[in-house]
């Protein structure tokens, strides 16, 4: 028994780790999206592709911070470490500028 809690322990960092790891690009990517949604430049064909590319980079923060509210809900039963202290998800992503 102990050993599965030790493996579903090592689980549960290695995924908070990749979530964290994930949540960094895709702010760029936000960001990115965000500014050429601002620019003048870009025109109607290309501004509706600059617009899917921002609304699936939004789902994605989304989903990103549904599984680290489920790895947070699975730390609060004692399934694993939290790993909120180095980043959170919600503000890198979520509420990043743009």
């Amino acid at each position: 028994m102990q050993q599965t809690l030790s493996l579903d322990a090592q689980i549960a960092t290695e995924l908070a780790e990749r979530l964290h790891a994930m949540a960094q690009p895709l702010t760029i990517l936000r960001g990115a999206t965000g500014a050429l949604q601002l620019s003048s430049g870009v025109s109607g064909a290309e501004r509706r592709y600059v617009e899917m590319c921002s609304a699936q980079a939004e789902r994605l923060c989304v989903m990103l911070a549904e599984l680290r509210d489920r790895l947070d809900a699975a730390h609060a039963e004692g399934a694993g470490p939290c790993m909120r202290s180095d980043a959170d998800i919600t503000s890198d992503c979520l509420n990043a500028p743009v």
